[in-house]
């Protein structure tokens, strides 16, 4: 299994938006976590978007499971990225 780093950018003007999705989308990558495929995940302090750190065999497996993400269906991540990464120290180091 691999992790796969996606950063969000979020668009502000939607923010009301955001506050009505935002407890579908923690409940989605919540539940990604309770199956070990979210392993992280949390906003920029700057505000400015959010990282979440995804465990997949391959980038495609790993886009398909944010594909679904409520913010990310409904239009509220205005650009997204995902690198993989590998950790070589701390907590994420055997995933």
């Amino acid at each position: 299994m691999s992790v796969f780093a996606f950063s969000y950018v979020y668009d502000d003007a939607n923010a009301a938006k955001m506050d009505e999705l935002r407890p579908l989308h923690r409940g989605y990558l919540g539940e990604g976590a309770k199956h070990d495929i979210v392993l992280a995940s949390g906003p920029f302090t700057s505000g400015e978007g959010a990282l979440i750190l995804v465990k997949a065999k391959d980038e495609e497996e790993a886009t398909d499971f944010m594909n679904q993400d409520p913010f990310y269906k409904n239009g509220m991540v205005v650009d997204r990225s995902c690198r993989e990464w590998k950790s070589v120290l701390g907590a994420f180091t055997d995933c």
